[in-house]
């Protein structure tokens, strides 16, 4: 029986497995993967240096950058000739390619626009269905899908449940769900209004 504060993986302690199989098994994005500098192939082939360029072409099909980036196009560090959700999508691409066991997904989708989002959180929802996928966020919306949040508060769990469990118990979760649900929908209104203020 497992004890207060003890993770399992495949009914293995973590604490038990040797660092170099966390790190070949356990893949880590953040919002702000970096870019190396050099052409997309080789970004790409830090995943596996034996990757076909029909599985690289593939991978950026799936992410949505073939047609806008090609295995040659050359990448600034920092993905700096790149708008903040392509180099994303970049780094989901190689993360993609690298195939982990488990995926920690921090802050991911954050500070990136709309249309790469969508397209980040979907891979992750697909994505989930074949590997474990911890997905860390602040903005909920992008969570409600998840087949188990967990709701922490000064660094303990005090709630944890799908969506709609956690919306009808109008704790914590629905609190937090609810004030991002209102910001949101005045931030669209306002958004709208002054787009009536500018035609003539």
């Amino acid at each position: 029986k497992s004890k207060e504060n003890e993770i399992f993986v495949d009914n293995v302690d973590i604490q038990n497995i040797k660092i170099e199989d966390k790190i070949k098994n356990i893949l880590k994005i953040t919002h702000d993967s970096h870019i190396f500098s050099g052409t997309v192939r080789e970004n790409l082939s830090m995943a596996n240096e034996n990757l076909s360029d029909e599985t690289m072409i593939e991978v950026l099909k799936k992410v949505k950058l073939w047609g806008v980036l090609s295995l040659d196009t050359i990448l600034e560090s920092q993905g700096k000739n790149l708008s903040g959700g392509q180099a994303q999508r970049v780094a989901l691409a190689r993360a993609l390619l690298y195939d982990a066991s488990v995926y920690i997904f921090d802050e991911a989708t954050s500070n990136i626009d709309i249309e790469s989002e969508e397209i980040i959180l979907n891979i992750i929802y697909s994505l989930s269905k074949e590997k474990t996928v911890i997905y860390i966020s602040h903005r909920l919306p992008a969570i409600k899908n998840a087949d188990c949040i967990y709701v922490m508060d000064k660094g303990k769990v005090i709630e944890s449940g799908r969506h709609n469990e956690l919306y009808v118990k109008k704790e914590l979760y629905y609190n937090m769900y609810k004030h991002q649900e209102d910001l949101e929908s005045y931030l669209t209104k306002r958004g709208e209004n002054n787009e009536k203020s500018v035609n003539f």
